[in-house]
């Protein structure tokens, strides 16, 4: 019994271990007609060839613009400008900092993003990593979120899409009554935080191969067809 009992405490680890890989391989197929592809992208990945891109099946992208009260992306509007030549349906997104003021970093955002009625929603990106020390309250950061989203709304006449990851999740949006599109991180498997919750897009890799891009980039899929994706985003 005893013997029995060191070997299993020896393989559960192991067996747990497989287990969280099998799951984190789950990702959608690209046959797969219920959704749409598409990235997201920074300065990191250097110059970005969209042409590319876009012949690599890529069908919509989400550009770093700002990052808290001041800094903006210097690739941004190479990226912007590239991605409406090559047809590519486009949005930008704020990394969103515990530490400035949310009115603040509205305005970074506003100054640097064109108003488009073709352009994907505007997205904040919420989470932990790379964040400054500070960590809010769910009130404190809804006092500089709440107003931070207001201006958006009011500049681009849209309603913001909201990234976060499960954290960031369950530490403000869950039960907060925030009523905004979900572009949801989780690359073990589908996001159903809590069961039965539905994602508008999906982050589902960090580690994927475009052609066009040099380096691993960001993979995402909207939960629609690409006719969908395109009415959602206003393009003709």
């Amino acid at each position: 019994m005893t013997r029995r009992i060191a070997i299993l405490l020896i393989t559960l680890p192991a067996l747990l271990v497989v287990g969280w890989f099998a799951r984190s391989t789950e990702r959608p197929t690209p046959d797969d007609q219920r959704f749409t592809l598409g990235i997201d992208v920074s300065h990191h990945q250097g110059a970005i060839d969209w042409r590319t891109v876009e012949q690599d099946g890529v069908r919509f992208a989400w550009i770093k613009a700002t990052e808290g009260g001041d800094w903006k992306d210097p690739r941004f509007a190479e990226n912007w400008a590239a991605t409406r030549v090559a047809g590519i349906p486009r949005g930008a997104y704020h990394y969103f900092t515990f530490c400035a003021p949310g009115a603040a970093q509205a305005q970074n955002f506003i100054d640097s993003v064109p108003a488009e009625a073709s352009a994907l929603p505007p997205a904040i990106d919420l989470e932990f990593a790379g964040n400054c020390s500070k960590r809010p309250s769910r009130a404190e950061l809804r006092a500089e979120l709440d107003p931070f989203l207001a201006a958006l709304r009011r500049h681009y006449g849209v309603e913001p899409v909201l990234y976060v990851t499960p954290i960031s999740y369950w530490r403000f949006v869950a039960g907060s009554g925030l009523d905004v599109a979900l572009w949801r991180r989780d690359v073990t498997g589908t996001p159903r935080w809590p069961p039965g919750s539905a994602y508008t897009v999906w982050q589902y890799a960090d580690d994927g191969v475009v052609a066009g891009i040099q380096g691993d980039v960001d993979l995402n899929v909207f939960d629609g067809s690409h006719g969908d994706l395109r009415s959602w985003a206003g393009v003709p």
